[in-house]
């Protein structure tokens, strides 16, 4: 469905104010009337609609936003009959490169329209920012008003959320199903994502021997690594979610650990194999309702 959202701004140069108005995609995930859509979309706006096909539009309130992932939970009271719902599928596994992807968009003033891509790279950085997690890139170009539009494998199978757009290459960035779900879980719970963090620094390797891997370059004090033994020089090898070669493997495996858990890391010091189980805590530098930050100027606005 298209989303609407709007504010009255007042130019001290002018003596009535004038209205800022947003325009995006989302789509129903519950039969209590849940809608995803993106933060930025929402972010710091007075009304928002939910339009339902060309004549039906519903008043929503906002249940929670994370401008970390540009992910936001919307509701509204009177769900339609004819509603139906995304289900977002918790697999770990991510669509491989060349994977067809097909984007459902309401671009300006039109109808509810698909667009063929396909998925062109998993990517934990792109340019000065940075996920926390690993997106999928797709070659689907992003026009006015599909931020906040959902995307699909050709068996119907929903694999993310389009998050941010790179216009200089006509792409667009897209949070995974199951990652999603994770930002959902949250924002139903409090309105809001919590990031963890176990305080290490590290820098990635290629050793002769060992392969690719990451390196405890220096273990924060008063954070977790430090009071469970963690040491500089450390090779980490895998965490309980698998093996650890890149940033972007300790990336997921810190998203998908929650606040208060335990990441069970694998390290190699001086050729012996050493298990840790580290708390995690919460990252204070990453916080959820922050201004958002985009790649490019949002779809719509």
């Amino acid at each position: 469905m298209r989303i609407k959202a709007q504010r009255e701004e007042l130019n001290p140069a002018e003596s009535k104010p004038h209205l800022r108005l947003t325009i995006g995609s989302g789509f129903f995930i519950s039969k209590d009337g849940h809608v995803l859509t993106n933060g930025s979309l929402i972010y710091q706006m007075d009304k928002i609609l939910v339009q339902f096909e060309e004549s039906r539009e519903f008043p929503a309130e906002v249940v929670g936003k994370d401008l970390v992932s540009n992910i936001a939970l919307l509701k509204i009271k009177n769900l339609p009959k004819d509603a139906t719902f995304v289900q977002l599928d918790d697999s770990p596994t991510l669509p491989q490169v060349g994977y067809m992807a097909l984007a459902l968009t309401c671009p300006l003033q039109f109808s509810a329209s698909p667009s063929l891509g396909l998925v062109t790279g998993h990517e934990n950085t792109i340019g000065r920012r940075t996920f926390p997690t690993t997106i999928l890139r797709t070659n689907i170009r992003a026009l006015p008003g599909d931020s906040g539009s959902p995307l699909f494998g050709l068996d119907g199978k929903f694999i993310g959320i389009n998050v941010a757009s790179i216009q200089e290459i006509q792409s667009t960035c897209v949070f995974p199903s199951r990652a999603t779900k994770r930002i959902l879980d949250d924002l139903l719970l409090s309105g809001k994502t919590e990031y963890g963090t176990i305080g290490l620094k590290v820098t990635q390797l290629h050793d002769p021997v060992r392969g690719f891997g990451l390196i405890v370059t220096d273990v924060l004090p008063d954070l977790p690594s430090k009071n469970v033994g963690l040491q500089k020089d450390d090779w980490i090898k895998s965490s309980i979610q698998g093996p650890i070669k890149t940033l972007g493997d300790l990336q997921n495996a810190l998203f998908f650990t929650r606040v208060g858990q335990f990441l069970k890391l694998t390290v190699d010091r001086a050729g012996k194999n050493i298990e840790f189980s580290v708390p995690v805590v919460r990252m204070k530098q990453q916080t959820s309702n922050t201004s958002p930050k985009q790649l490019s100027k949002p779809s719509g606005n």
